[in-house]
């Protein structure tokens, strides 16, 4: 591995909060690390929560806790790769 890519290595892993042993071991198995959301993401979250924790109705509770932790887990977790044809690797 170069210097420049020994570099870029440790910005990638480095921007999605993982070693870089784990950042090669997701793309080895088919995934793109994602960076990690900055902190007015997590300052929503946090927002998020706070009401959460302000509900009576617990089905109303439920439900928020659910789409709390989609949109939690669709901003940090990665992604499959999938090869678009033109040995592109695409995430989605």
């Amino acid at each position: 591995m170069t210097e420049a890519e020994s570099k870029k290595l440790q910005r990638r892993a480095e921007k999605a909060g993982i070693s870089q042993a784990e950042f090669v071991r997701q793309k080895v198995f088919g995934l793109e690390p994602v960076p990690m959301p900055d902190n007015a993401f997590w300052n929503h979250m946090a927002e998020l929560y706070a009401i959460h924790d302000r509900l009576k109705d617990e089905s109303i509770k439920a439900d928020l806790r659910r789409l709390i932790l989609t949109i939690q887990s669709e901003a940090t977790l990665p992604r499959e790769v999938e090869s678009n044809g033109d040995n592109e690797a695409v995430a989605h």
